[in-house]
């Protein structure tokens, strides 16, 4: 009886989150809350570390702590730091052929050195190797992102724009020259950044003109295979003002939000809780509702698995906050109960459990709570099917039942004792 009343309250749990827009609490961060971080992602391991004390946003404190969040066991462990003296703030970063890259970024006790080091942490060693520094005067708080095996970042300048590209198999920089982003991106300190398996995408970010905040209020696209910059998305008004939000890339939409005002791009100063969704396939833009957890800025953000997850950050987040959001997901949508073409019994279920259908069924498919698969079966159009998962972890998981009868996939909610 304990047991079933501990799994009723994991559902009003996990129903409380819902209410929140897609947004889940995951294991706290356990290092010194911080905000502009570094991060990338290298299998089913996220990595953030360095980054600015939080409670000290003016008197540059920099960190180089970094830490490993596993995304299946939803833990945080440490590994090496950064090897930077004073810590580092506002780097750029990505991972490429599973080793993750630093660079740039305010690396001194004053706040006054800009580093041009880049470090590189291979996951086979555990450990930072330094590579060649970088041919240009290194910059903080820029757009970076990879894209095959190649990574790029955008440096901006009042009278130019550079756009570099690195290879890590040569350990090689190159100078790119593009029309577009000479004339228009040029004022992107503090703009979010991420990327597909083609393309790069940029939005917001303000500083090469501080008088009148100029910033860029649209998503715009790199096209690595053609070298091309264009833009994607109508105006997304914040203010004058933004920088240092998140940006998702879910199902073919972006998700952006939160972020700050300050017109110089740094992260400290009024901060924002909108959320905005824009739909790639049909160009339509949409606010959502507001952040639930309050006004945050410069936070880590990653897209995997159609979900992101948000880490870090001042304001609401804490600056050790670690959220996972699943929007237009198996978790955010109504079960799809179909009560008179398919049950599922027992439900909460310690082994065995049985699947009945009017239709037949060609396909099954089991995620846990973090939408991972971790079960696929063929049912080869069965109509009756049973299935023992008495070596799954207890909690929550769900079923979808794809049968070419239906017009959509029945999803069903089940509970493992």
């Amino acid at each position: 009886m304990k047991r079933l009343i501990f799994f009723l309250a994991v559902v009003l749990l996990f129903q409380t989150s819902q209410a929140q827009n897609g947004w889940f609490s995951k294991t706290t961060f356990p290092g010194t809350p911080r905000a502009g971080a570094a991060g990338f992602v290298i299998g089913n391991d996220i990595y953030v570390g360095a980054g600015f004390k939080i409670d000290t946003p003016q008197i540059n404190i920099y960190l180089n702590d970094f830490w490993k969040y596993n995304i299946p066991t939803d833990t945080w462990s440490p590994i090496d730091s950064l090897p930077v003296n004073y810590g580092l703030g506002n780097a750029c970063s990505f991972a490429i052929n599973g080793k993750g890259y630093v660079f740039g970024g305010i690396a001194d006790s004053m706040g006054q050195f800009i580093n041009p080091h880049v470090w590189e942490y291979d996951t086979s060693t555990s450990q930072w190797l330094q590579k060649n520094d970088v041919p240009f005067n290194p910059e903080f708080n820029n757009p970076s992102f990879a894209i095959d095996n190649y990574g790029y970042v955008n440096l901006p300048n009042l009278f130019y724009n550079s756009i570099y590209k690195y290879d890590p198999s040569v350990d090689i920089w190159t100078l790119m020259t593009d029309t577009f982003a000479s004339n228009v991106l040029w004022s992107i300190y503090g703009s979010s950044s991420i990327s597909d398996s083609t393309k790069g995408y940029v939005f917001g970010g303000t500083g090469a003109s501080v008088s009148n905040c100029q910033w860029f209020d649209q998503i715009f696209s790199f096209n690595s295979n053609t070298n091309i910059w264009s833009f994607n998305s109508p105006p997304i008004h914040f203010d004058t003002c933004y920088s240092n939000g998140f940006l998702f890339l879910i199902d073919s939409a972006f998700y952006m939000g939160n972020g700050s005002a300050n017109p110089s791009g740094n992260w400290w100063g009024t901060y924002y809780d909108r959320i905005f969704k824009y739909n790639l396939s049909d160009s339509t833009l949409t606010q959502l509702t507001s952040f639930p957890f309050g006004q945050s800025t410069a936070s880590n953000y990653f897209t995997i698995d159609n979900c992101g997850y948000l880490i870090c950050g001042a304001g609401g987040m804490n600056g050790n906050r670690t959220l996972l959001f699943c929007p237009d997901s198996l978790t955010s949508v109504n079960e799809i109960n179909y009560p008179d073409l398919i049950s599922i019994s027992p439900n909460p279920v310690l082994s065995n459990f049985h699947i009945q259908s009017i239709q037949p069924v060609s396909k099954i498919v089991i995620y846990n709570f973090m939408l991972q698969s971790v079960f696929n079966f063929n049912a080869n159009e069965s109509k009756q099917l049973e299935f023992n998962i008495a070596n799954f972890d207890s909690g929550i998981y769900f079923i979808q039942i794809i049968s070419g009868s239906f017009n959509t996939s029945v999803i069903k909610k089940l509970i493992k004792l």
